[in-house]
């Protein structure tokens, strides 16, 4: 009886310290939380190379994935980098993949989104992350792949209402899929491409582009096919830059964007609960601009 307890207790004890979670000063790389006014979250890149665009960080806080990039064009180089919180501290960042840009992360945590001229997507064992896959063959056109608590995936592809590319949905079973962009005024003539929805859908962050920059607006959802009128999430957040690659923390505490000014991009992070609340009660005024 002694031993089978002394047993128990062991493996309590050993089950135990590979749950532990992580101290709270030790998240988010051990920086100091942003209030309503955003700052800097400084992640380490490679000389001549900036951090930018979306990130994705694990439901327990001890992963964090995140873009490598020397430019926009066609001649550019990207590579998603990994930064894991092992052994009381943070190691890294790793070079998980070459030539793939913006990190998305399933509900459960287990697969990994990206992009390649294309979707593709990584499934995540024991051993690591494996090779990335192709996602969806059509439509050709997919950027920031997302998907929901429901098991629907949102992406924006091809444009049919917007400029850029429509935000939308698809609904997929066994023996076909079904496309559906988003409605007015979701996406217009203004909407960019990146966008962040809650994982319950009841609303979509994404920039709209004015006077040649873009700032980052909110829309709820009232039915499947009727949302908001976008509200501006305001200075301190917008200023004449663009902001864009928008992510939610996993507590959706902090919103993570970046800014750039053409010359210098960086990564920031605020404190966003409160403020998605308060705009959420004016924008159900109305669902017209």
């Amino acid at each position: 009886m002694k031993i089978i307890l002394f047993l128990n207790v062991f493996l309590f004890v050993i089950i135990s310290g590979f749950a532990q979670p992580i101290p709270v000063d030790s998240l988010y790389l051990g920086q100091t939380p942003p209030g309503s006014t955003p700052k800097l979250f400084n992640m380490s890149v490679t000389s001549g190379y900036f951090a930018g665009d979306r990130i994705a960080i694990s439901n327990d806080g001890k992963n964090i994935y995140y873009n490598e990039l020397n430019g926009y064009n066609s001649k550019s180089k990207a590579r998603i980098k990994w930064l894991r919180y092992d052994k009381n501290k943070w190691n890294g960042p790793f070079i998980l993949f070459e030539g793939y840009v913006s990190p998305g992360l399933s509900i459960t945590g287990d697969t990994m989104i990206m992009e390649n001229s294309g979707s593709f997507y990584s499934v995540k064992n024991d051993t690591g992350w494996k090779n990335p896959k192709k996602f969806l063959v059509k439509p050709n056109f997919v950027h920031y792949l997302e998907v929901t608590n429901s098991g629907i995936y949102y992406f924006t592809t091809t444009p049919k209402i917007s400029s850029r590319g429509d935000i939308s949905r698809i609904f997929m079973n066994d023996s076909n899929s079904t496309l559906q962009s988003l409605p007015y005024p979701v996406n217009s003539s203004v909407n960019g491409i990146d966008f962040y929805i809650a994982k319950d859908e009841s609303y979509i962050i994404f920039p709209e582009i004015i006077s040649g920059s873009g700032d980052l607006f909110i829309s709820y959802k009232i039915t499947d096919s009727t949302w908001t009128n976008p509200k501006d999430l305001g200075a301190p957040i917008n200023t004449s830059d663009w902001e864009y690659g928008i992510y939610l923390s996993p507590d959706n505490k902090y919103l993570f964007f970046s800014r750039s000014s053409h010359t210098v991009t960086n990564t920031y992070w605020v404190k966003i609960g409160n403020l998605i609340d308060s705009l959420k009660q004016a924008s159900f005024n109305s669902i017209e601009k």
